[in-house]
């Protein structure tokens, strides 16, 4: 690794010749490493390319998705929902925490999105878990938000989902 440095497209390169090796060679293990250290370059390279700051070695160290956690909400708020649960289904990452790392973002006062709305609604029906949502919504959302707002897009929409989903 040390020879591909941060060039994570080159990285992916290796890996590939690596799994086609370790078919060759008829060795699993090598062949699943290779596999693991594609999946994480790729991640890389576009973690990278979104400037979103991490520690590969972490990254590389990390087997139930711990390290891989903290980096959701840098993915929704660079890129997207979709790309989100796709690197969270990667990593074992449930569905759940990304719907609702969504939420807090969208729901967050200093987010200037117009069609948060709409966004919110699109996923509050995926969130399996609606007692983790509420207990979501109650304590890291509601304190964000001014009791003094009235006008604020926060406040009005987080009780009236707050009582759609308990």
């Amino acid at each position: 690794m040390a020879t591909t440095g941060r060039e994570y497209s080159r990285l992916i390169q290796v890996a590939a010749i690596g799994m086609v090796s370790g078919i060759v060679w008829q060795q699993r293990s090598f062949q699943i490493d290779c596999q693991t250290l594609a999946k994480n370059a790729k991640w890389w390279h576009l973690l990278s390319i979104l400037e979103i700051p991490f520690d590969d070695s972490k990254f590389r160290n990390t087997k139930d998705g711990t390290y891989q956690r903290t980096l959701i909400r840098a993915i929704i708020q660079k890129s997207d929902l979709s790309s989100a649960i796709e690197f969270g289904r990667e990593y074992l990452i449930e569905d759940d925490f990304t719907y609702l790392e969504w939420i807090e973002y969208l729901l967050d006062p200093s987010n200037e999105l117009s069609n948060y709305q709409n966004l919110i609604t699109t996923v509050l029906m995926d969130v399996e878990n609606k007692t983790k949502l509420g207990t979501v919504l109650k304590q890291q959302c509601i304190p964000k938000i001014s009791a003094y707002d009235y006008d604020s897009k926060s406040l009005s929409q987080l009780y009236q989902r707050i009582d759609l989903c308990l």
